[in-house]
């Protein structure tokens, strides 16, 4: 059994295993749960976030702490007492998870806050402090390194993207699986324009306009996005903001699939059809992994 003093200064023995932080405390990983009377778990209002280490140090956690208050406003639940505790929080997970790490893994990090507790009284009203709550896992960095060099194939399915207070991704998924089992679903939005895929924001690239993303007023609010646009600008790639249809999906001669995890891939068909950068070696993509590389002084194709 191994001792760790948590958040609190109390003294916890830990199995081997990793651990993970709930409620002002680490604890083992195993004994993460949330309760059933929990509004999280009784309406799925959970504000949540996925972050990335590069050599053990997790990039862009301020970004993301800041999406995160901004979601946690949006959906009006009042900031956990141990908000400021987060980067001491994540970074002692990754230290101490590091030893349960595969050879040549990075960890993903999430944290995430529920409303509390419920009364279960009318409007399921929280009784308790907001829920924090993070954990981390491994990475398969061996095996995002194959599809950095195949691409990722994407899907269109009859699920359209809706307003953000509605949730679509998981049915989206499971439709593009039904077609090919290693594809991600295309979300279109209600005027039929190029949205998300379930898994990550998508981004073209052509030769007369560089890099086209969604206008910021309606794309999601993509810390890994963002951090493309500063990237292609430092490489003098132009980078224009418009809605793009599925056709012109098709037409662009590459594009990516841009999310924490895995930082960017290149999309190698669309509904079966080959990406015409594909043949090519996706040599826009290959700049842009190259750029992501240097600026987190580590190799990740």
């Amino acid at each position: 059994m191994i001792g760790f003093t948590n958040a609190i200064g109390c003294e916890h023995n830990l199995d081997n295993e990793p651990i993970c932080y709930c409620r002002g405390e680490f604890r083992p990983l195993s004994q993460l749960m949330i309760p059933a009377s929990d509004i999280g778990f009784i309406h799925g209002t959970t504000v949540s976030e996925q972050v990335r280490t590069f050599q053990s140090r997790p990039f862009l956690l301020d970004k993301h702490i800041q999406r995160w208050n901004a979601g946690l406003k949006t959906l009006g639940l009042k900031s956990p007492s141990d908000n400021a505790a987060i980067p001491t929080v994540v970074q002692r997970l990754i230290d101490y998870n590091a030893a349960f790490l595969p050879e040549g893994s990075e960890q993903g990090i999430c944290f995430f806050s529920t409303p509390g507790q419920s009364d279960f009284g009318w409007g399921g009203t929280p009784s308790t402090d907001t829920t924090l709550a993070a954990y981390t896992y491994p990475l398969p960095v061996h095996k995002q390194r194959e599809v950095y060099r195949r691409g990722v194939g994407l899907v269109t399915t009859s699920i359209c993207d809706v307003p953000s207070e509605c949730w679509h991704y998981y049915l989206a998924q499971q439709r593009a699986r039904e077609v090919s089992p290693d594809s991600h679903a295309i979300l279109l939005d209600q005027q039929a324009n190029v949205s998300d895929s379930a898994i990550a924001s998508i981004v073209g690239w052509s030769a007369s306009e560089g890099l086209v993303v969604r206008p910021e007023s309606k794309r999601y609010a993509s810390v890994s996005v963002e951090f493309l646009i500063q990237l292609s600008r430092r490489l003098n790639i132009p980078v224009a903001e418009r809605t793009f249809s599925l056709s012109e999906l098709k037409s662009f001669p590459e594009a990516f699939l841009v999310s924490t995890p895995w930082c960017i891939f290149p999309v190698a068909q669309i509904d079966q059809r080959p990406m015409d950068g594909r043949a090519k070696g996706y040599p826009t993509f290959a700049k842009l992994i190259r750029a992501w590389e240097s600026a987190v002084e580590c190799e990740i194709l």
